[in-house]
C-alpha cells in the first residue's frame, strides 16, 4: 500500500493584486466559497448559473406491478438473465403518454433482479437492460432499481427473477419517468474553473431545487472516488442526457426519499459533466452511491450501460480529469491507496467494521454486490487513474492551463502560460482551502494587462465603484441562494 501525504500548494513571492480582484475576493468569501472552486492558476469566476433554463420538473407516474398484463415471451435473450431457455411470463405496461425511463420500487426485504425492454416506434423491441438494485436504503426506506433510460416509448416489458410474475408482491411498483428533453435544448456548459473541466451546474440542467428536502451530510473530507455507470440505453442525444439527469434526480429525491441525486457528478457519452448532489463540488458532501462506503467517498457515474460497450474517449477523459481535479482539491493521490472501514448494509460484500484497502479511485463493484460500472467500464479504470494522475500532477506543479472559454457566445481567451499561486494564501487541509483558492487574476481573465491601481484615472475610479456595487450585490444574492447548500 502506498501512502500519500496531503500535498501543500507552492507559495510564490509577493504578487500585486488588482484592486477589483481584492473586492471580488471579499464578495466571494461572503458566499462561503461555494461558487469559486478554483485551483492553483485561477483566471476567473466559476460561472455556476449563467444562461440557464427555468427549473424543469420530470414527470413520474407509478402503478402497481401487478397491474401489468402478463405476457408469455419466448426470447433467447432470457438465458442471459439466468433463466432456462424457453417461454417466460413477463409483465407488459402500456402508457398513453411517452416516457423514457423505467424503474421498480419495493418496501419489503426481497432480492429482486429485473430486466427491462421497450417497444420502438416501428414495433420492434429493444434489447433487455439489466436494472440492478440501487445500493442504498436511506430516505423513506424504499428499495429501488436503477432508473433505466430506454429511449422514448409507450410500451415496456419487465422480466423479473426472485418475484412471481404471475402473482407479484403487492408492494412492487413500476415507476415511469420522463425528464422532458424537449423542454430544454442541448445545454451549453455553464460552469468553468481553471483545472476543473467545465461543468453543467444544477441550474444549467434544470434542477428543481424544491425537491431537495434537507441539508446534505458533510463529511470531514473526501479520501476516495467511486466510479459507476447508470446502465440503460446508450442511444441518447445531448438534450436527452439532460432529461436523464432530471429523471434520476427526481426518482432519487422523491420516490426513494434521498432528498437529492445520489451521485456527486455524472458524465454523459459526449464528455459533458453534470453537477450532482448539491454543494459537492467544493465540500465533502456525502452521496448515496456505494452502500457501506459512502462516507468520505465521492461518486462519479458514467451515463449509459458499459457492460459490453466501452465508454467513449470523451467520457473517460472527462471522468479522469474530474477525478484528478477532485483528488487535488481533497488532497490525495489518484493512484494511491487508502484503508476504508465498511459501514455494513446488505449492498456491500464487506461486513460492518471490516477494514478494506482500496485504490483511491475504485469502482463500485470493488465494494458492492454489483457489476457496476460494467465489464467494459471496469476495464477503463487504469486509464481513468492515469488521466486523473496527469491532471493532479499538472495542478500540483502549477502547469495546468485553462482552455478558451465562451461567455455569451464570445470567446474568452485564457492566458497561455500557467501562473503560480499568489503569496498570502495559506492552503488549508482538505477541501475548504483549495476550494477558495487564490483570486489573483480575477480581473485579467481575458488576457489583458492588469492595472495595479497606481495610475487610476477618474474613469477608472468610476468603473471601480460600479464594480464594487455589483460585487457586493452579487455576494448578497449568492449568499441567499447558496444558503440551502450549507449547514
Amino acid at each position: 500500500m502506498s501512502v500519500f501525504s496531503r500535498s501543500r500548494r507552492r507559495i510564490s513571492g509577493p504578487t500585486r493584486r488588482p484592486v477589483a480582484a481584492t473586492v471580488a475576493a471579499a464578495a466571494l468569501a461572503a458566499t462561503g466559497g461555494l461558487v469559486y472552486v478554483t485551483t492553483s492558476a485561477p483566471q476567473g469566476f466559476v460561472v455556476t448559473d449563467g444562461d440557464a433554463p427555468a427549473p424543469i420538473d420530470a414527470t413520474i407516474e407509478e402503478t402497481a406491478f401487478a397491474s401489468g398484463e402478463p405476457i408469455v415471451v419466448d426470447d433467447a435473450a432470457i438465458v442471459t438473465q439466468g433463466e432456462e431457455p424457453g417461454p417466460k411470463t413477463v409483465r407488459e405496461f402500456t402508457r398513453e403518454q411517452p416516457f423514457s425511463m423505467l424503474a421498480l420500487t419495493w418496501t419489503s426485504e426481497q432480492d429482486i433482479a429485473a430486466f427491462f425492454r421497450a417497444q420502438r416506434a416501428d414495433g420492434t423491441w429493444s434489447q433487455w437492460y439489466d436494472a440492478e438494485p440501487l445500493s442504498e436504503k436511506e430516505g423513506n426506506g424504499t428499495h429501488g432499481t436503477e432508473p433505466i433510460f430506454l429511449e422514448p416509448t409507450t410500451r415496456v416489458q419487465v422480466s423479473t427473477t426472485g418475484v412471481d410474475a404471475v402473482e407479484p408482491p403487492a408492494d412492487l411498483t413500476a415507476v415511469f419517468i420522463d425528464g422532458h428533453a424537449e423542454q430544454g435544448a442541448a445545454i451549453e456548459l455553464t460552469a468553468d474553473s481553471d483545472g476543473l473541466t467545465r461543468v453543467v451546474s444544477r441550474k444549467g440542467w434544470g434542477a428543481d431545487e424544491n425537491l431537495r428536502c434537507q441539508n446534505p451530510t458533510i463529511d470531514d473530507g473526501v479520501s476516495a472516488i467511486t466510479i459507476h455507470h447508470t446502465a440503460g440505453s446508450n442511444n441518447y442525444s445531448k438534450a436527452e442526457a439532460a432529461g436523464i439527469m432530471r429523471g434520476i434526480y427526481k426518482y432519487h429525491a422523491s420516490n426513494l426519499g434521498w432528498c437529492d441525486v445520489g451521485y456527486n457528478a455524472l458524465v454523459d457519452k459526449y464528455g459533458t459533466i453534470y453537477e450532482g448532489r448539491a454543494g459537492g463540488l467544493n465540500k465533502a458532501v456525502q452521496g448515496a452511491h456505494a452502500g457501506g462506503f459512502n462516507e468520505n467517498t465521492w461518486g462519479i457515474s458514467m451515463m449509459g450501460d458499459y457492460s459490453t460497450v466501452t465508454p467513449s474517449a470523451a467520457t473517460i477523459k472527462s471522468v479522469g480529469e474530474l477525478a484528478g481535479w477532485r483528488a487535488y482539491v481533497a488532497g490525495f493521490d489518484p493512484k494511491g491507496f487508502d484503508v476504508h472501514t465498511s459501514e455494513g448494509t446488505s449492498y456491500t460484500k464487506y461486513p460492518y467494521g471490516t477494514s478494506v484497502t482500496l485504490p483511491n479511485i475504485f469502482a463500485h463493484r470493488d465494494v458492492g454486490t454489483t457489476t457496476c460500472p460494467g465489464d467494459a467500464g471496469y476495464a477503463q479504470m487504469d486509464a481513468i487513474r492515469d488521466i486523473a494522475k496527469k491532471k493532479h500532477t499538472a495542478l500540483s506543479q502549477g502547469t495546468d492551463t485553462t482552455t478558451p472559454r465562451t461567455r455569451g457566445g464570445d470567446t474568452v481567451t485564457a492566458p497561455t502560460t500557467a501562473t503560480t499561486p499568489p503569496s498570502g494564501i495559506t492552503p488549508a487541509e482538505g477541501d475548504a482551502g483549495r476550494a477558495l483558492g487564490s483570486m489573483d487574476n480575477l480581473s485579467s481573465s481575458e488576457g489583458t494587462t492588469a492595472d495595479t491601481g497606481d495610475n487610476l484615472t477618474g474613469e477608472d475610479i468610476k468603473d471601480f465603484l460600479a464594480t464594487v456595487g455589483t460585487l457586493v450585490e452579487t455576494g448578497r444574492r449568492l449568499e441567499e441562494t447558496t444558503r440551502p447548500y450549507r449547514q
